[in-house]
């Protein structure tokens, strides 16, 4: 991929990062995703780092999908106007199994949630251009909702923190 497609975060010009990076917030949108980040922290795979690049010549979309510690969420927008080959590649590291695994086993972790992995999407976090601007303007015309769901991933997060720290102390 040419560098020229990073026009979204790059000035090319200055040779130097933008200031004005467009950046969106990850809200789940169906009953199956909440379902799925809802209890995700019951997978054996909680807590993850995720990347996920996707480019769509016919939405002229290139964007990344940042996730870190399955509680920072974000789609970081690389160029508006892309016009390069179409392009999905997905990263997934689990920092409790300290492994690379994939979305397949991802969406099939959660204890007792028979099925749900047929009803989630068969790609992870990869969307179309609507859907990204859609996470956008939650930014703009419901920011509550968008601290609320930062604030319920953060307390899952610290939760999870104590779990393992207490867990450690009794092993002692």
């Amino acid at each position: 991929m040419s560098r020229d497609n990073l026009c979204g975060i790059i000035d090319l010009k200055n040779n130097k990062f933008k200031d004005d990076i467009l950046i969106a917030p990850y809200l789940p949108t169906t009953n199956e995703e909440s379902y799925f980040e809802e209890n995700v922290h019951n997978s054996n795979y909680y807590a993850i780092h995720s990347l996920v690049l996707s480019g769509n010549s016919k939405d002229k979309l290139l964007y990344c999908y940042v996730e870190l510690f399955s509680t920072y969420q974000f789609f970081i927008i690389l160029n508006e106007n892309y016009e390069g080959d179409d392009i999905y590649e997905k990263y997934f590291h689990s920092l409790s199994e300290n492994a690379l695994f994939d979305y397949s086993a991802y969406k099939n972790s959660i204890p007792n949630a028979d099925g749900l992995s047929k009803l989630l999407p068969d790609e992870y976090r990869k969307y179309p251009k609507y859907y990204i601007q859609s996470m956008s303007n939650n930014l703009v015309s419901d920011l509550d909702l968008v601290r609320a769901y930062a604030h319920f991933k953060m307390n899952t997060l610290y939760s999870y923190i104590n779990y393992i720290n207490i867990k450690a102390k009794l092993n002692y």
